[in-house]
């Protein structure tokens, strides 16, 4: 079971692996270094991206209104920066609505950004008053838009070549009044954006790499649980086809156990009027009830017996018990009831080789065993009991007949066992009673405690005067209401006789 759960993990192991390249194969292309950057991270770049863009279009928009409308006509290189802002906005609205960085791989190219919107913008620059222009703020906001999508390495170039235009810019403007330490620190404000670019990237992609760890970590646990619930699902089904199989099995040897036990009209026939309360625990029982009328003594047989165990083990003890009772009262020459007990006894011990120290089966059974006969009007009960007895009702009153306090087989030390014999007289009307301790050891009650001998001897007084039948429905009715919710924890067999 073991090297199976081993075997079965690393076939779940391998499948995850598989599916985790699966998924790096449709990662989107490099973003820091030289280290792939999942689509949902590329995707959340690419909307702050966006958001910044949306930014630098509205900054656009507010510019070339101050320009045109608050600051006058340019008037150095009126048609170029008239052009250049209608190029501007035109490119930022393309931008904006269209996302064409996510669209085109080579509009990701660092180098394709820098040169497209470093060029735009120096142009307009230039064109609107180098640095008197409006439009100065814009240049920030694109550094920080490049620093957003590439590596350090990329926004390091793109750094550099800001820095350069800014030094063309300066150079050109002979009528700029910025020198020295404001030209290098307007300067400054290059690499300032850059980082500031680069910390908002790293912000956003730990954070999605923290999220995008968690969801392969969900996705890794929901892989091995479908998988692992697939696998419960065909264990359930292959135990359900055996458990299945099994029942059917036991179905039928059930019937093959119920054919071996006499019918409740058979008996009938040997007394004024009988029923038998038969419960096993389980499909088949470990207690089975005997009968054998023999026409020759005019006498009849019989016996409640309580195998060890319940269930499948119960009833091959069962069936070893009726063979045995089969064979020393139908077929051999024993008649009385204690010599009887004593002969099955011995062929228990042969049988199961219980006189061998190294065996460890102690299987035996509990009986009770009754002949009755008739001579004239005297009736005879012949009671030998293995641990069991047997009970009368008359007039009112029970009398109790207790069996030998040993069982039949379990390990011997050789000597041959002893069972007492009771002759009882019997009276027409009397009501005889053969049982197992099932009943007697059921749990229920508001403290869930046993029957016991007393409630079952004071339930066979509520119920001797009924007909037989109507005293097993008496008997069933009471023990199921005693009993409750617990469970049955015994086979249960009760055996009425009317004399």
């Amino acid at each position: 079971m073991e090297e199976l759960k081993a075997v079965d993990i690393a076939r779940v192991k391998e499948e995850v692996g598989v599916k985790e390249q699966e998924a790096r194969a449709k990662q989107s292309t490099s973003w820091f270094g030289n280290e792939p950057i999942p689509e949902s991270i590329g995707e959340k770049l690419f909307a702050a991206e966006h958001h910044i863009s949306v930014v630098r279009f509205i900054l656009v928009l507010f510019n070339s209104f101050v320009y045109l409308f608050l600051m006058g006509k340019a008037e150095t290189l009126p048609w170029l920066a008239y052009t250049i802002i209608g190029i501007a906005n035109a490119y930022g609205l393309l931008i904006v609505v269209y996302k064409p960085y996510a669209r085109f791989p080579i509009i990701q190219s660092s180098y394709f950004t820098t040169i497209t919107d470093g060029a735009l913008i120096t142009l307009w620059i230039i064109a609107t008053g180098y640095f008197s222009s409006p439009f100065f703020l814009i240049w920030y906001v694109s550094i920080i838009a490049v620093a957003m999508r590439y590596s350090v390495k990329e926004t390091f170039f793109s750094g550099l070549v800001y820095m350069a235009l800014y030094m063309l810019i300066l150079a050109l403007d002979d009528q700029s009044n910025i020198i020295g330490w404001d030209a290098v620190s307007r300067l400054g404000y290059i690499p300032i954006c850059a980082l500031l670019g680069i910390y908002f990237s790293r912000e956003i992609s730990d954070q999605l790499n923290d999220k995008l760890t968690t969801q392969k970590a969900e996705a890794e646990l929901k892989v091995i649980k479908d998988e692992l619930e697939e696998r419960v699902k065909r264990r359930t089904i292959e135990l359900e086809e055996k458990n299945n199989d099994i029942t059917a099995s036991i179905s039928y040897a059930q019937k093959i156990q119920n054919a071996i036990l006499p019918s409740i009209n058979t008996i009938k026939k040997s007394f004024d009027d009988a029923s038998v309360l038969y419960l096993p625990k389980d499909i088949i029982s470990g207690d089975f009830y005997w009968y054998h009328h023999n026409t020759k003594e005019n006498a009849c047989y019989v016996a409640a017996v309580d195998c060890t165990g319940h269930g499948v083990p119960g009833a091959l003890m069962s069936m070893m018990g009726a063979d045995f009772l089969n064979q020393h009262i139908i077929e051999g020459d024993s008649k009385q009831p204690k010599d009887i007990l004593a002969h099955i006894d011995e062929s228990v011990i042969n049988a199961l080789k219980q006189r061998d120290a190294s065996n460890m089966i102690n299987d035996g059974m509990e009986m009770a065993l009754c002949k009755f006969t008739c001579h004239g009007n005297r009736k005879t009960l012949s009671f030998a009991g293995a641990n069991r007895p047997v009970y009368i009702v008359r007039n009112g009153e029970i009398l109790c007949f207790e069996g030998s306090r040993q069982a039949i087989g379990g390990h011997s030390n050789n000597h041959q066992k002893e069972f007492t014999q009771q002759e009882i007289p019997v009276e027409t009307g009397d009501a005889v009673y053969l049982f197992t301790d099932g009943i007697i050891d059921q749990f229920g009650g508001p403290n869930s405690k046993k029957f016991m001998k007393k409630r079952f001897k004071e339930a066979l007084l509520e119920v001797s005067e009924m007909t037989m039948d109507s005293q097993r429905d008496g008997l069933h009715r009471r023990l199921v209401k005693w009993q409750g919710y617990n469970k049955q924890i015994d086979d249960i067999l009760v055996i009425s006789l009317r004399i």
